[in-house]
């Protein structure tokens, strides 16, 4: 089926759904998964969106389901509003366009994610999805995530052969990285929770988007991915204040989770280094599989992360350099 037809499949089937007999259509752009959004224009009794979310491809059980406990903890997310499972379809509330990262400056920068922390631990409260697992955040599932950078970054994308040497470097830094999840508490994780999946409200609130794939994961991911974003950096004194603030909001409202601080900025900084890895891999696989080029840009800041982390602990110095001799010289050829 094509994408007309299938698009001629959404709008009879909102059509009934909203009991109107004419809607527009206006495609978003902007999404890096499988679904394809729509802005409905029509006689609707508030702004609403519409998902075509391929089954065979999209975790529209997890999407429905999370959403349903977010809410229960008065996160804001787009309601739903209706739900075709055998088609794939989804009427939403329209939360506008105004996204987080449209608005993040020098100047507003620490109180837009000062809210955007305070959330994070409100979303540790889900103890349960109902009628969904979440999936573990296990070893086996951070070292599928680190694979993605060998095979697409440097074997396919960059054709970047690496000694038997330095494939020994990479494998005792995941090696590190994976212990670095074991280590900390596990919890509810967004695991995409950064300034373009949060949305500002026209109260100024913030409303949370594209949670569909959380887990039970470890209690600093969701920061890291704040604060060490992929597609901006901002300065390391403002990322180590709000690192700050977020470990007081963790430790007022979970008393059995404090740690030194040595001890959160080392899960902090090796859960950054994983994701970034994960990242360079999946904006290169984005590429090469799914004809989506505009992510190669991202990929030198997030190796500036893990080359910066280098000069910080001693045990990744040589990932680092072999990133900084071998790989990023290889992107800026290949860019």
């Amino acid at each position: 089926m094509n994408r007309q037809q299938q698009l001629n499949k959404l709008m009879s089937w909102l059509n009934v759904q909203l009991d109107v007999c004419s809607l527009t259509l206006t495609p978003l752009t902007g999404d890096a998964g499988f679904r394809h959004y729509y802005r409905i224009q029509g006689d609707t009794e508030q702004p609403l969106l519409a998902i075509d979310s391929p089954n065979e491809k999209c975790n529209n059980q997890g999407y429905y389901q999370i959403n349903l406990a977010l809410e229960k903890q008065n996160i804001n997310v787009p309601h739903i509003r209706a739900v075709d499972w055998l088609q794939g379809f989804f009427c939403i509330e329209d939360l506008g366009n105004c996204l987080l990262s449209d608005k993040l400056t020098p100047t507003t920068v620490t109180e837009y994610y000062q809210q955007a922390l305070s959330i994070i631990p409100n979303m540790f409260d889900i103890k349960k999805v109902d009628d969904y697992e979440l999936p573990s955040y296990d070893s086996a599932f951070v070292q599928q995530e680190l694979n993605i950078f060998t095979e697409w970054l440097v074997e396919q994308y960059l054709s970047v052969d690496l000694t038997k040497q330095e494939q020994q470097i990479i494998a005792d830094c995941f090696e590190l990285l994976v212990q670095n999840v074991s280590e900390q508490p596990q919890a509810f994780m967004h695991r995409d929770f950064h300034s373009r999946n949060l949305m500002i409200l026209a109260d100024e609130n913030l409303a949370v988007i594209d949670y569909q794939d959380a887990v039970l994961g470890p209690i600093t991911y969701d920061a890291v991915s704040l604060l060490k974003d992929c597609y901006v950096k901002w300065p390391t004194i403002t990322i180590e204040q709000l690192l700050g603030y977020f470990i007081n909001l963790i430790e007022a409202k979970y008393p059995q989770w404090q740690f030194t601080r040595s001890t959160w900025l080392r899960w902090f900084d090796l859960m950054g280094m994983q994701r970034h890895f994960k990242a360079a891999g999946i904006f290169a696989r984005l590429h090469l599989r799914d004809g989506k080029n505009g992510y190669l840009k991202d990929i030198p800041l997030t190796l500036s992360y893990i080359v910066e982390l280098g000069e910080r602990y001693p045990e990744f110095s040589q990932v680092a350099e072999l990133i900084n001799t071998k790989i990023l010289p290889a992107l800026k050829v290949k860019n």
